[in-house]
């Protein structure tokens, strides 16, 4: 397991206070690092084989989250963690100015408004970086892979869900093409992140957690029903398909 605390001081001054402590799985660990931190302009200012420590800004605050654990669960972080500060070392420039040109086709109304681009433009300055360090955490580098995810314009929770898969066994381009496809069977962000947040509550494999979700979606139940269908589907020796069929018809 990997401990993920989280420290928070104001930029104006004044003590750090922590406000968060918990362990987490190395994959959800993952997660929290490139889509919570460095998703969000997070930079990396402790790096070794067991602690890693990342300062983000958040509005008027900064942020300093720390993840510890031995060097066999840490191992996916520290990929990431340095394929991103890397990236950000070598591209840092590119990368400013790509978000600044991000923020010029916001809509008007937009523009220069500094609350918007305070919290706008760490998104997309922390894009890349971040994206780097999924990929080099779950060891794709096939072209076709890196292509597929620029060329569909995925976003960090889509990729990370597809970092889930691969995981668990499946190829990284056939766990891309059905993350695509449950996105366009109405599977939103939001609920591929409550399909991780399952799969870890109870034991149960992504893969498993996505299936089910889908066919939850499908028959216009909430996900929140989707551990009483791999019990009733379990139970009852049926698919969790025809079991949200059944629930779904009541």
């Amino acid at each position: 397991m990997v401990k993920h605390t989280n420290f928070r001081r104001s930029r104006r001054g004044g003590a750090e206070v922590e406000f968060s402590s918990y362990a987490q799985s190395p994959v959800d660990a993952l997660a929290s690092l490139c889509l919570s931190e460095l998703g969000y302009g997070g930079q990396v200012t402790l790096l070794t084989p067991t602690k890693i420590e990342v300062q983000t800004q958040i509005t008027s605050y900064i942020d300093r989250t720390v993840f510890e654990g031995s060097v066999e669960d840490m191992q996916m972080l520290v990929q990431a963690a340095t394929a991103a500060a890397f990236m950000l070392a070598k591209h840092r420039d590119k990368l400013v100015e790509g978000a600044a040109q991000a923020l010029e086709q916001m809509p008007e109304t937009c523009r220069g408004v500094a609350l918007v681009v305070t919290n706008v433009a760490p998104l997309f300055l922390g894009f890349v970086p971040a994206l780097s360090g999924l990929l080099s955490a779950a060891a794709v580098t096939a072209v076709e892979d890196l292509d597929y995810v620029r060329e569909k314009r995925l976003n960090l929770s889509e990729v990370m869900a597809a970092v889930r898969l691969k995981l668990e066994g499946l190829s990284f381009s056939d766990a891309l093409v059905q993350i695509q496809s449950a996105g366009g069977q109405g599977l939103s962000n939001e609920q591929l992140g409550v399909c991780s947040r399952l799969a870890t509550q109870h034991g149960k494999p992504y893969a498993e957690l996505l299936e089910a979700a889908l066919a939850a979606v499908t028959n216009k139940l909430a996900l929140e029903e989707v551990p009483e269908l791999l019990a009733m589907a379990a139970a009852e020796k049926k698919t969790v398909s025809e079991i949200a069929q059944l629930l779904g018809a009541a």
